[in-house]
């Protein structure tokens, strides 16, 4: 079986990917060649980051972005895929021409294996040629969503706060700034997967008992009623 799912962020569409056999999630998530992590605890090293840097790699200017790339130091590695696709660590950049290659150069590996599950969400900067190909060469494709866009919304925003995306309880005291713009982001992904006019289904349909990832369980502090109006009016600007 082939699989391929276009998500949102926050979606469960990791724990999703997870259920089906041969799973490449993240497979195509080419910036984690240019992010440096923290050797202690695997998060990106924001603070050697400039903007222009960041801004290149959120505009899918991977040209721009290379060039920008943060210098690696001792304490940093970035995340690869080896050649039998197992994501692994490394403490050295690619050559610019292997990295501007690399979404073409991982899909090729995939395509022609009888069985893989791939996620894409719009961050990951894959080109559409390549995505309508995978399309063709799927046996299941489908667009994954939620229906709560508050709660994704919400999700999206903490984990960008403590960069743990599964299994997390920590205490967090919101940022609405960063809320508004992670709502604003996610009406933009739904804008994306959209465009591909494909079946989709909804996180809070799915049955994900079976998967080994846990949704976050962290406890945030915020005003309900000052973030309902920001959901209001951002969904309706």
């Amino acid at each position: 079986m082939k699989t391929l799912i276009l998500a949102t962020p926050r979606s469960g569409s990791h724990a999703y990917a997870s259920l089906w056999p041969i799973d490449y999630s993240e497979v195509m998530n080419i910036e984690d060649l240019l992010l440096p992590r923290l050797e202690h605890n695997g998060k990106i090293d924001y603070n050697v980051c400039s903007d222009d840097f960041l801004h290149a790699l959120n505009t899918f200017d991977f040209q721009r972005a290379y060039d920008l790339r943060p210098v690696m130091q001792i304490q940093h590695f970035v995340l690869t895929f080896d050649s039998s696709l197992i994501k692994t660590k490394t403490k050295q950049y690619p050559d610019k021409e292997t990295f501007l290659n690399e979404h073409k150069n991982r899909w090729l590996k995939i395509k022609d294996r009888q069985d893989w599950t791939i996620k894409l969400i719009e961050y990951q900067g894959v080109p559409e040629s390549i995505i309508f190909d995978m399309i063709k060469c799927s046996d299941n494709t489908v667009a994954l969503k939620r229906k709560d866009l508050k709660a994704q919304a919400l999700s999206l925003c903490v984990t960008n706060m403590t960069q743990n995306w599964h299994n997390s309880t920590e205490s967090i005291k919101l940022d609405y700034d960063l809320f508004k713009r992670s709502l604003e982001s996610i009406m933009q992904n739904n804008n994306w997967v959209d465009k591909f006019n494909v079946d989709t289904i909804y996180y809070e349909d799915l049955d994900l008992s079976k998967s080994k990832i846990k949704k976050n369980k962290n406890k945030i502090d915020y005003d309900e009623q000052k973030l309902n109006k920001i959901y209001v009016e951002t969904i309706n600007s």
